[in-house]
Order: structure tokens, then C-alpha cells, then sequence
């Protein structure tokens, strides 16, 4: 697959996403922008059989660990002008998912966190990037 369109984030916006997520915590990799660049809306899925370039890549990844990281990147989103995206598994098949305008797409895999099962109330409190099948063998 081709490259991705240069990101739109400058030095700035990337060291503070640093800061916030770790080293570890954030890319701007071409692999892994056009990665998180769709779902699996019949569209973006022929886009990659022909392996056509992806019209609407992010400006960076990151992989969240918790809601204090959350809480710092919607602030300086908003400081900055810039979208967040949130993404799940990926699942999704209506282009929910697409970063329109770039931005930062935020996985929150990494927060798959079973809280509390209420067994008597039929309740759970789960973290938002818990994967249904774990949740539900829970």
C-alpha cells in the first residue's frame, strides 16, 4: 500500500501526546495510520482489497490506559483544534470510525477492565475497550 498523506499534527502536538501517553503510547507510523484509517464498512474493506491509497487518514494513533489520559487529550484537542476519534475493535460497518478531517484516533483497547458483576442486580461495570466475548464469558 502506498503512503498516507503527511500528518497534520506538528512536533508540538506529538511531544504533548508523548507526554500524555508514553512513547509507547502514541504513533504517527504510516502502517499504523492507515490501520486506524477505517472499520469495516463495505467501502473502506474494497479500498484495501484493491489496496487503494486510504482517503481519510489520522494524524497520529494513541492507545489509551485510562480516563486521566482521556481527560488530558480532549484538552488539548480542544486547546489545539484538532478531532479526537474513538475507536474499539474496529468492527464497526458504517465508516463510523473514519477520521474525515484527520485528527487523533484514540484506541482504547488497552481499557478492558471488568470493574464489578453485580450478580444479584444482572449489572457490570466494565471499562470502555473490554471486547464483548470477554465480557460476556465474565
Amino acid at each position: 500500500m502506498e503512503n498516507v498523506a503527511p500528518s497534520k499534527l506538528d512536533e508540538s502536538h506529538v511531544g504533548s501526546l508523548r507526554e500524555i501517553f508514553g512513547a509507547d503510547g502514541v504513533s504517527v507510523r504510516d502502517t499504523d495510520r492507515s490501520a486506524y484509517s477505517r472499520d469495516l464498512w463495505p467501502l473502506a474493506t474494497i479500498w484495501l482489497q484493491k489496496k487503494k491509497i486510504t482517503p481519510y487518514p489520522p494524524d497520529a494513533v494513541v492507545w489509551a490506559r485510562g480516563e486521566e489520559q482521556i481527560v488530558r487529550l480532549l484538552a488539548l484537542a480542544r486547546e489545539n483544534g484538532f478531532a479526537v476519534i474513538p475507536y474499539g475493535a474496529g468492527s464497526g460497518v458504517c465508516g463510523g470510525t473514519l477520521p474525515l478531517r484527520g485528527g487523533v484516533v484514540l484506541d482504547m483497547k488497552k481499557m478492558d477492565v471488568i470493574v464489578d458483576v453485580n450478580g444479584a442486580a444482572l449489572t457490570a461495570r466494565v471499562q470502555t475497550g473490554i471486547i464483548g466475548q470477554d465480557h460476556e464469558h465474565e
